[in-house]
């Protein structure tokens, strides 16, 4: 959803949601990780 958005936006708005999209699948990356070291499957 976010990536549909930036592309119709142009200039500091559209790397602003990008960089906000990039943040928010990090933070997913980390607590997949976290999770992973507290109850390894």
């Amino acid at each position: 959803m976010a990536n549909k958005l930036a592309f119709d936006l142009e200039g500091p708005q559209r790397s602003l949601v990008l960089a906000i999209h990039q943040l928010i699948e990090m933070g997913g990356l980390l607590v997949e990780r976290a999770l992973e070291q507290v109850a390894p499957t």
